[in-house]
């Protein structure tokens, strides 16, 4: 997974999809809640040190 990196972009983006029969839902699953508070406080210390980049995705 590639945390230091994170995506500019417009909300949705040309890329995305909704969901099947939804107009404005474009989740597809949630990942399990240890995982994703692992993952946010590894990508918020890597940004806190300088070490993060944006990249525009439009």
């Amino acid at each position: 997974m590639m945390l230091h990196e994170g995506n500019r972009f417009a909300w949705p983006g040309y890329d995305l999809r909704p969901v099947p029969r939804s107009t404005d839902r474009y989740d597809y699953g949630l990942l399990p809640p240890r995982l994703f508070s692992s993952l946010v406080e590894r990508f918020r210390t890597i940004w806190e040190v300088g070490q993060g980049r944006q990249v525009p995705r439009d």
